[in-house]
């Protein structure tokens, strides 16, 4: 296994980047952080990605920060390596590319906020799901305590990080914390499928998709229409607009060219 704290690993469109501390069950360090950062701005920018998938190496996916360095560290390192923690979550928010977690073994803490930053969820059937925050005396991190109330409510989310429970990936699902559920043994491919399948489609449309969504979360109902309108007018002038019709009424799948290039 390479000795680098994040792995790249390129599939035609499809950008993998699997974090890559086994020993330390892929805890977030500062390192970690910056090259994930990195990573996720040069997927950004690249207009031959169309999806980026996270993952972990080893046996787990994210046990969260790294308990053992924070242990020494100073209340400057620890705002530091947040603040890094926090320039990812929302690097992801805004990037117009769909973004998969896959998550296998522990999804823990700051693990866990960064799988709920991602677009969907895969999970092997024998993954875990925990706030453990509690468990060494802190609150939250990675977004946690804005995204994990949106899934499953206010007085549940509460009860996740203060009682610091366990949820299996059944239990996860359940709740809608996770999209789809695979065997451990073919989760990569169901992760890939799912990958390969997005990557054919309407990358504009997908961009705005994202962006639509999660922008309602802190918006009217009134700004939601008027953004709709704007951005179904200005989809309607694409070519993958065009093809869809096209292949809609000719009775074909569509073809999108996964063209980005267009006027704001």
């Amino acid at each position: 296994m390479s000795n680098q704290v994040l792995l790249i690993q390129r599939r035609g469109p499809i950008l993998e980047l699997i974090l890559n501390r086994p020993d330390r069950l892929n805890a977030l360090n500062e390192e970690l952080l910056l090259e994930l950062q990195s990573a996720l701005v040069a997927g950004k920018n690249d207009e031959s990605v169309h999806i980026i998938i996270i993952s972990g190496a080893g046996r787990t996916f994210c046990a969260g920060r790294d308990i053992k360095a924070m242990e020494v560290a100073d209340p400057v390192e620890v705002h530091r390596e947040i603040g890094v923690l926090n320039d990812c979550i929302l690097l992801m928010k805004s990037i117009e590319k769909p973004i998969l977690a896959s998550v296998h073994g522990y999804a823990a803490g700051a693990g866990f906020s960064l799988a709920l930053a991602c677009d969907l969820i895969i999970a092997s059937e024998d993954s875990q799901f925990m706030m453990s925050f509690a468990n060494v005396g802190l609150a939250s991190d990675g977004g946690g305590t804005f995204f994990l109330p949106q899934l499953v409510g206010l007085h549940l989310a509460k009860e996740l990080f203060m009682l610091a429970e366990e949820l299996s990936a059944k239990q996860a699902y359940d709740l809608g914390i996770v999209n789809r559920m695979a065997p451990a043994n073919e989760l990569a491919y169901e992760v890939n499928k799912i990958a390969q399948y997005l990557a054919k489609g309407p990358a504009k449309a997908f961009g705005m998709m994202k962006q639509l969504l999660d922008h309602s979360l802190d918006s009217t109902l009134s700004e939601v229409l008027e953004k709709e309108r704007l951005t179904q007018s200005m989809l309607s002038t694409t070519e993958d607009y065009k093809e869809g019709v096209h292949s809609f009424l000719e009775k074909r799948p569509p073809s999108f060219q996964r063209e980005r290039n267009w006027i704001n």
